[in-house]
């Protein structure tokens, strides 16, 4: 008569443990997706900074474009003398 009422007993003990283990992890995964949707979310912010910055969105345009014609031109290759 004792097994009959080992197995249950055991089963219920090892449903808890399963339990228990189970919710630990769901609880790292809670802390996973936190980090993760910071990190979104800081990425999210310095997209929006770049796109709305005066600044920023000048840099965006090639800077030759704003340069006199002089300076557009490549310098002239220089040669070595021998002597």
């Amino acid at each position: 008569m004792g097994s009959l009422l080992e197995e249950p007993a055991r089963r219920e003990a090892a449903a808890r443990e399963w339990g228990e283990a189970i919710g630990e992890q769901i609880e790292r995964l809670h802390e996973r997706l936190a980090a993760e949707e910071e990190g979104l979310s800081r990425l999210v912010i310095a997209r929006e900074t770049v796109r709305r910055s005066p600044v920023l969105v000048r840099v965006r345009r090639p800077v030759v474009a704003h340069c006199p014609p002089v300076l557009r031109s490549r310098p002239p290759r220089l040669r070595r003398v021998r002597g």
